[in-house]
């Protein structure tokens, strides 16, 4: 004999249940629409009554699945819920072993909870651990300040918090975007901490990735236009320091023996390389390959043809930052006066831009191996506050290149 019920047994049910609960609801939305008071408020009162029956039997469904557990299995209680907890026991006016029955709790936790916040002691289970790890106010306007001073889109949150550690002040990119998020700017001065050791990575000495300069070099071209004229400039990047080895613009497109030249300035100047990566240029074809293994003994390096800008991409992010500068500063202007700016940015680029993938340094720090000094974390609480003073000026007139000084005065040179 079978022991499960018959298919159409089981619809009936279900139909029949359906149709009167239909019948049921159909009857009280009269109601509710009704013109007597009276007859709204008995079908309120009857609506929020089945609301209740409702929430009263998902409760017992969760708590007999959570009495179902072991008892070491069963999920803790956040700090908040328990606070939760021992507002419910005094407004309900349950005792404790009702409280305990009714949350599937031990006599014991309950009790304890309750004599904790009785003696006003370990109160971090019921708010959570204090925040001890809190940002400073002096950093807070270091960071507002630095975000006023500097507006260009290309100076966002990990280049505030790259200057901040070059200065000595340790913090990450994401406390800078909590810090901006901000509405007011705080008033008072900055503070210190003590400083951690800095972890050194490992890279790998590869092409893309080599472990030491004068290595692997990459060269590619970018255009601009200047209303009906375009102008191409070509750049030379060493792949480990990032520093701009060469930068030289064009009234027309440059051919093979013109980025020779180029190359046998750059090495005269920088030393020579043992991979030099482009893209699939007809400039960078058998003969320049040719010219550049017999003369300088480089072997040329190129990605997979529609991925080159992949395996150059040093180089391409590059070209962003200069095309973010160049929108305004090489207007209207002639091949010549366009070339000074070009070695005006040059310097500013490999001496005064941190850079993140360089930990912070510049190319021209890594290029001569400058290590900094560990950033401090400066908590709320420390005595020895610092005064932080934030300043920038454009770097030889140029009003697109910052140059910020963020001078950090500690409590014990001041008292010397």
């Amino acid at each position: 004999m079978s022991t499960t019920w018959p298919l159409r047994l089981r619809r009936l049910i279900q139909e029949t249940t359906v149709y009167f609960a239909q019948c049921y609801e159909l009857a009280r939305q009269r109601n509710l629409a009704s013109a007597s008071a009276c007859k709204r408020l008995m079908a309120e009162r009857d609506e929020a009554l089945l609301d209740a029956h409702l929430c009263r039997r998902e409760i017992a469904v969760l708590r007999r699945n959570r009495e179902s557990l072991p008892h070491k299995k069963r999920p803790h209680y956040s700090p908040r819920d328990r606070f939760e907890i021992l507002q419910i026991m005094k407004l309900r006016q349950r005792s404790i072993q009702d409280t305990a029955d009714c949350f599937v709790l031990h006599y014991n936790t309950v009790w304890n909870w309750t004599q904790a916040w009785k003696s006003k002691q370990n109160v971090g289970i019921f708010f959570g651990r204090v925040p001890w790890n809190r940002i400073s106010d002096g950093i807070r306007w270091a960071v507002h300040e630095l975000r006023r001073l500097c507006t260009e889109a290309e100076f966002g949150t990990r280049s505030i918090a790259m200057h901040l550690i070059r200065s000595g002040i340790r913090i990450s990119r994401s406390s800078v975007q909590r810090i901006l998020r901000e509405k007011k700017k705080p008033s008072k001065p900055p503070e210190p901490a003590a400083p951690e050791k800095e972890q050194e990575s490992v890279t790998p000495h590869s092409i893309l990735r080599p472990a030491s300069i004068r290595r692997t070099y990459h060269l590619d071209l970018t255009t601009f236009d200047l209303l009906f004229v375009r102008f191409y400039i070509a750049a030379v990047i060493d792949g480990f320091s990032r520093k701009l080895l060469a930068l030289k613009v064009f009234p027309d497109a440059p051919s093979t023996a013109t980025m020779l030249r180029l190359l046998r300035r750059t090495f005269a100047e920088f030393g020579s390389c043992r991979f030099l990566v482009t893209d699939h240029g007809c400039q960078f074809r058998k003969r320049f390959r040719e010219a550049i293994k017999d003369n300088f003994g480089v072997t040329l390096v190129k990605g997979r043809v529609r991925r080159a800008c992949t395996m150059n991409g040093k180089v391409e992010r590059f070209f962003k930052t200069l095309k973010l500068w160049q929108r305004i500063k090489l207007l209207f202007t002639s091949e010549r006066s366009i070339q000074k700016k070009l070695h005006v940015f040059r310097r500013w680029y490999n001496t005064l831009r941190p850079m993140w993938t360089l930990g912070m340094r510049t190319p021209e720090e890594v290029w001569n191996n400058v290590a900094l000094e560990a950033p401090v974390l400066i908590p709320e609480a420390d005595p020895m506050k610092p005064a932080i003073c934030v300043t920038k000026e454009a770097f030889e007139g140029d009003p697109l290149l910052p140059v910020l000084d963020i001078d950090v005065v500690w409590r014990k040179q001041l008292a010397a």
